[in-house]
């Protein structure tokens, strides 16, 4: 998974990022509930992969999300 640029692992990297990102939110008084999440692949990226990062995001309460396919090699 690519976060702000930056390539992490699907699991306790990107966990630690989630918790991060939802207490910045809070701060600012926006519930992860309310904050759109764009989720963007490389047209070779397994849809499970797109699925375990979404599966993520809702277990730390994100619920909105838009999907980009990026196509440019």
């Amino acid at each position: 998974a690519l976060v702000g640029g930056d390539e992490i692992d699907i699991g306790p990297a990107l966990d630690s990022i989630l918790t991060r990102e939802v207490r910045a939110f809070g701060r600012m008084g926006r519930p992860a509930k309310e904050v759109s999440v764009i989720v963007r692949a490389h047209k070779d990226v397994k849809t499970g992969e797109v699925q375990k990062v979404i599966s993520m995001c809702q277990m730390h309460t994100f619920e909105r999300f838009r999907l980009r396919v990026e196509e440019k090699e």
